[in-house]
């Protein structure tokens, strides 16, 4: 552990022995004023976010329901300390990985805001982010996106379409809408986004750059991958201009072009922007790191086309072997790596190993997507396949 670490450790625990101390002077004969229901309540939080700091997320979770108990009490549930108190729940139950909890907190937070901010309180658009957020990630996409709808009217009522944070905003909806498979409502908010940022900064700045690859990336989700080269050529010649060819998002962006020339079926041009991406990020990164093994499988996929099956599995057991150390054996993106593995075997002609590499996958997709998600789906079909071909 770092000195600074150290520090900020001690500091935590000091601040928990100052509300024991605290909390023993009220049981003297200052009880009256201390043991008040508000000043209960701002030492519950003060203490829970002591125990946040520490990431003890389940004794901060009892140390805001307890302000929270009294805050209600004292002010009711739509008062500003009450609102505070979910907020702070939400968080910590978002920490935990309960994400239900998470939303219903927020949820509760937005309610009492909505009753006690104005409309362009600062406020409710933060609590509605960290709510669209928390959607998401629960993966309640299309629900995510109509708050950010109401982020985004709140952000133009008060500041007007020319604004930076719209075009922030429509970034946001596009990205939510990729991930709801909306791929054209997708792209017309990043278009939008992007018209923005042009008239703010100019066509040679990072944001534009980043506009550009999300427009790529929502016509390559459309099937149009020569749109999709177009964005993406525009996005690397402004990052090459303005970072230099060895900053790591020239990396992302030989990846995106990389992954359109494979779409286009120009297998040989795609290996070759997938050599330069690795090559970029082990400079910048070493091999430990996620973005060298996805780079990897997807050269071991582009070799697969071009039948170098030997090759393709150097690459397809490197990206394996990597993601099982960074993420653990049970991660999505092993299972993909198994995937990819399994579809170069069952080329190369070896169907059993192929079927085993697919039940892997198989077996990880359903633990962690469930037995209907259309991933889990797809890999029973290819197992299925694979199986009428022995």
């Amino acid at each position: 552990m770092t000195a600074a670490k150290n520090c900020n450790l001690l500091n935590i625990i000091n601040i928990l022995c100052v509300l024991g101390i605290v909390v023993s002077i009220t049981m003297g004969k200052h009880a009256t004023a201390a043991n008040s229901p508000k000043a209960s309540g701002l030492m519950s939080v003060e203490e829970g976010d002591a125990y946040f700091e520490m990431g003890l997320y389940q004794q901060a979770i009892q140390a805001y329901e307890k302000s929270l108990k009294s805050d209600k009490t004292t002010f009711g549930k739509q008062h500003p300390a009450s609102v505070r108190d979910n907020v702070k729940l939400a968080k910590a139950w978002v920490k935990l990985q309960k994400l239900e909890k998470g939303v219903g907190y927020y949820k509760t937070a937005l309610s009492g805001a909505l009753a006690s901010y104005p409309h362009t309180s600062p406020v409710i658009r933060s609590i509605r982010i960290n709510l669209a957020d928390t959607l998401i990630a629960a993966n309640q996409i299309k629900a995510s996106t109509k708050i950010l709808e109401d982020v985004l009217e709140q952000d133009v009522q008060e500041l007007g379409w020319k604004h930076v944070r719209v075009a922030y905003d429509w970034r946001r909806l596009g990205d939510a809408w990729l991930l709801a498979g909306q791929f054209k409502t997708a792209l017309d908010y990043y278009e939008k986004a992007l018209e923005s940022n042009i008239r703010q900064y100019g066509r040679n700045h990072a944001e534009v750059a980043a506009r550009m690859s999300n427009v790529g990336q929502a016509w390559g989700k459309i099937g149009n991958f020569i749109k999709s080269v177009e964005f993406f050529e525009k996005a690397e010649h402004i990052n090459v201009q303005i970072l230099g060819d060895r900053h790591p998002q020239l990396a992302t962006d030989w990846s995106n072009l990389g992954q359109a020339w494979h779409g286009l079926g120009h297998y040989d041009r795609a290996i070759n922007f997938f050599d330069k991406a690795v090559e970029n990020l082990l400079f910048n990164y070493g091999k430990s790191h996620a973005a060298v093994a996805e780079n990897w499988r997807l050269l071991g996929v582009s070799w697969t086309k071009v039948e170098k099956f030997s090759k393709a599995m150097d690459y397809l057991n490197k990206a394996l072997d990597s993601h099982k150390k960074l993420l653990g054996g049970q991660s999505l993106e092993v299972a993909r790596d198994e995937q990819a593995i399994a579809e170069t075997l069952f080329q190369d002609g070896k169907v059993r190993k192929a079927m085993d590499s697919m039940r892997k996958a198989k077996s990880i997709y359903q633990a962690k997507l469930g037995a209907m998600d259309s991933t889990t789906i797809h890999a029973q079909q290819r197992l299925d396949f694979f199986n009428g071909q022995l």
